[in-house]
C-alpha cells in the first residue's frame, strides 16, 4: 500500500527512535553509576535526604524451559499460540 503521505510521521518516528535509543543508554550509564557507588546499600542521600533506592527482592517466575524439559505434556497443554503482527521500521 502506498502511504507517500505519511512521509513525515515515518521521518519523525526514525528521529524519535533514535533519540529513545540515545536516551536508554544515557539512563542504563546513570543508572550504573548510581548502583555502583550504592553498591551494598539500599538507599542513597542529598544533603541528607534520600533520593534514590536500590533494593533487591526475591521474585517467582514459572521457567518455560524447564516446564518444556520436565513436563513436556503439559507445557503443551498450556502453551497458547495466537496471531500477532509486528511493525518494523526499514531504513529508507
Amino acid at each position: 500500500m502506498e502511504i507517500d503521505d505519511l512521509a513525515e510521521p515515518l521521518r519523525l518516528l526514525r528521529q524519535a527512535n533514535r533519540q529513545m535509543e540515545r536516551w536508554g543508554s544515557v539512563r542504563r550509564e546513570l543508572q550504573d553509576i548510581i548502583k555502583g557507588r550504592l553498591q551494598d546499600s539500599e538507599v542513597g542521600t542529598v544533603a541528607g535526604r534520600p533520593v534514590v533506592t536500590w533494593r533487591g527482592t526475591w521474585r517467582s517466575a514459572v521457567s518455560q524451559r524447564l516446564l518444556k524439559e520436565r513436563h513436556p505434556e503439559a507445557a503443551g497443554d498450556v502453551t497458547e499460540e495466537k496471531w500477532v503482527r509486528t511493525s518494523l521500521l526499514l531504513d529508507p
